[in-house]
């Protein structure tokens, strides 16, 4: 799956305008598994949840096989509420149902999991909304 975390942090710079309005509402930019405490405004974490199931079919080599596995966005802003969840939607247009260019895999599926309900700081004025999305890879 390591595979798909470039192909995500790949498409979030890539010349797209749903790329581009991402990067625009979350000038923070986009961080594997944390953000540096010196990250400012909205920014995006990206972990990979637990490890990834893999399916073959049949046995030997050639044999058709799938890799299902978990992806979690968090947008986050130290400050803002409103400012994270303006972002949501442009995370969304961004990677649901979007064939990202891998290597090795073709995506199969790629939708979320969860909806994405955003989560105060207790200790200051900032929130997360933590969205999970659900990646089906096949071989090519």
């Amino acid at each position: 799956m390591d595979e798909l975390i470039k192909a995500i942090v790949a498409e979030y710079g890539a010349d797209k305008t749903a790329a581009s309005d991402l990067r625009a509402l979350t000038p923070g930019g986009l961080w594997a598994d944390d953000a540096p405490q010196q990250a400012t405004g909205t920014y995006i974490i990206l972990t990979m949840l637990g490890d990834a199931i893999s399916h073959i079919m049949g046995s030997g080599a050639g044999h058709p096989y799938t890799t299902d596995g978990r992806v979690q966005f968090s947008i986050c802003d130290p400050s803002s509420m409103l400012a994270a969840a303006l972002a949501k939607p442009k995370l969304i247009a961004l990677y649901e149902d979007n064939i990202l260019t891998l290597d090795n895999h073709t995506v199969l599926y790629a939708r979320r999991a969860t909806n994405g309900l955003p989560i105060r700081d207790p200790d200051g004025e900032g929130c997360s909304i933590a969205i999970e999305f659900r990646y089906v890879l096949g071989n090519k």
